[in-house]
């Protein structure tokens, strides 16, 4: 699991999605502020009840989402990175879950292509 330090908190949550950068891909959004303060870059995983009606389900995928997280190397600008699942993300597998995520992160420039 993700560390504490390295997701977003409720009140850091970026309410308005219009400030923030916008990248996809067919299964994920990935949206980009800019962060408050010196912290790192945080990052938070939001599976709408949408995608399932199982809470295991929707707690997997964030799961999945943390884990390919946990191991990056991060180095772009400090941000807030939010991931919004879509529908049809939880047929998909963990190989493609992680390619996803890295192909989004490279494209916003948090991490080095």
């Amino acid at each position: 699991m993700l560390s504490r330090k390295f997701k977003i908190e409720r009140k850091d949550f970026p309410k308005d999605l219009r400030v923030g950068r916008g990248f996809y891909s067919p299964h994920l959004s990935l949206f980009v502020f800019k962060s408050p303060g010196d912290k790192p870059s945080r990052f938070s995983f939001v599976v709408s009840a949408k995608i399932s009606k199982k809470a295991t389900t929707r707690n997997l995928l964030r799961r999945r989402g943390y884990d390919v997280v946990k191991g990056l190397p991060l180095v772009g600008p400090a941000s807030l990175c939010v991931f919004y699942f879509k529908k049809g993300s939880d047929k998909i597998s963990f190989s493609e879950t992680k390619k996803e995520i890295i192909s989004l992160l490279e494209k916003s420039k948090i991490l080095p292509q």
